[in-house]
């Protein structure tokens, strides 16, 4: 078994965004990972279910290469 454990910065380098609809809302959170030139970013989907709450729908995790360096091996 492999693991990586990725730290999001908690300096003003990390941002979160967000979009909101009438079945969906969506947030971004998103980081730029020191020596690299793209960013990482986790994105939440929730959607609107019969009970008219939002569940967790899924989770996008953009991971740039430098960040995994077990995996780069």
């Amino acid at each position: 078994t492999v693991y990586q454990l990725i730290t999001v910065p908690s300096d003003n380098t990390t941002t979160a965004t967000g979009a909101c609809s009438d079945k969906e809302q969506v947030i971004n959170i998103m980081w730029k990972p020191e020596g690299s030139d793209s960013n990482d970013s986790v994105v939440l989907h929730f959607v609107k279910n019969e009970t008219k709450y939002y569940s967790l729908h899924h989770v996008e995790a953009y991971i740039t290469p430098i960040q995994l360096p077990k995996f780069n091996q």
